[in-house]
């Protein structure tokens, strides 16, 4: 009856926007066991990928000899695991199930361990879930510029503009420390790009649930560009949900992002992203240093010894801009992608359409 639990979850989770495929060797269900007791289980079945009010859940669970308050005491337990996302809209709570990533893994940065660690990284050696995410139609993540490698001219989106979204987001704002980082230093390996582990910001509804939680750190709008002017200058990717009001922004490097390993892996991982821009060299201008080829963490930089400069695959440039101002000689510069690309509004939107592109 255990097992089996679990096996309904895992087809629940997998019936959600961002799937959750099985495995042969039970490493799905032996990761789900460690994330969610029996009783979490039961009740994370009711959940969709949308917030539901605590009143439709309790409806939801009308046979399940529940009381409201023993499922709301539930919840917010569970809220506070990690486990799910909460908020509260119109004096009611509300929740939501998470996919594992972006969701489930992130939400474990404060409870870290070997044990999950090594849970996680044997379900993604084992199922299709890393082939799943970098194949979905519609990303979770996209890439924006620094601010640093954008002028005037460019004429940003303030879905675009990394400063925009913070000035105009309406709160509140926690810092957290990035997931991919500490993940590394349990595996013994350092960041080779910043020390820093606050690197990775949250937003709204995201916000809440971990002030729930009673873990991150509350911060303001001028901390929240301070911290995105250091992960700037350390050379970091912006990576926000793919939505023009993103409920986070990652600061991502190629040595400890598991997003950036994935991609990596593949030969055209612009193919697989959303992002408006693309990098540029002026051969005539470049002097060949090198620099941004180690500043580019997707490999999307080669030197051409016979010519002395560099070029820029555009299979493997994702906009992100870094190259741009540490440019000895201003030789790159970031150009508009020729199609236009569809932001949804929110994450909801996102997810909606996400599901409805699953289902065709």
């Amino acid at each position: 009856m255990n097992e089996d639990i679990y096996k309904e979850l895992q087809i629940h989770l997998d019936e959600q926007p961002i799937d959750f495929p099985a495995t042969n060797s039970g490493s799905d269900i032996r990761l789900l066991k460690y994330l969610f007791k029996p009783r979490e289980t039961e009740i994370a079945l009711k959940l969709s990928y949308n917030y539901q009010s605590i009143d439709d859940i309790f409806e939801l669970c009308k046979n399940d000899d529940i009381g409201k308050a023993e499922l709301e005491e539930i919840l917010e337990n569970m809220v506070k695991r990690g486990n799910i996302h909460g908020t509260k809209r119109d004096g009611k709570n509300h929740y939501r199930i998470v996919p594992l990533v972006v969701g489930l893994d992130e939400l474990q940065v404060c409870n870290l361990t070997p044990e999950y660690f090594s849970l996680l990284i044997k379900y993604m050696t084992d199922s299709q879930f890393p082939l799943k995410l970098i194949n979905a139609k519609n990303p979770q993540l996209r890439t924006i510029p620094i601010e640093k490698s954008l002028t005037p001219e460019h004429l940003v989106a303030n879905y675009d503009d990394v400063m925009a979204i913070i000035k105009n987001n309406r709160g509140p704002i926690v810092v957290i420390d990035c997931i991919c980082k500490k993940g590394a230093l349990i595996a013994g390996k350092k960041c080779q790009k910043t020390s820093r582990l606050e690197t990775c910001i949250v937003f709204n509804d995201i916000a809440e649930t971990w002030l729930k939680r009673g873990l991150g750190r509350q911060i303001n709008k001028q901390e929240a560009i301070e911290i995105t002017r250091k992960n700037e200058e350390d050379g970091l990717v912006f990576q926000p949900s793919n939505a023009q009001e993103p409920e986070f922004l990652c600061a991502c490097c190629g040595c400890c992002c598991g997003i950036f390993t994935m991609q990596k892996a593949i030969p055209n991982p612009a193919n697989f992203w959303t992002s408006s821009y693309q990098a540029e060299v002026n051969s005539e201008l470049c002097e060949g240093c090198g620099t941004c080829i180690d500043r580019c963490q997707v490999d999307a930089i080669k030197l051409r010894k016979s010519k002395g400069v560099v070029s820029i695959n555009l299979k493997r440039c994702i906009g992100c801009g870094n190259c741009v101002p540490t440019c000895p000689a201003q030789a790159i510069r970031l150009i508009k992608k020729n199609k236009d690309i569809v932001i949804p509004q929110n994450n909801e939107e996102l997810y909606n359409l996400i599901m409805k592109n699953k289902k065709k």
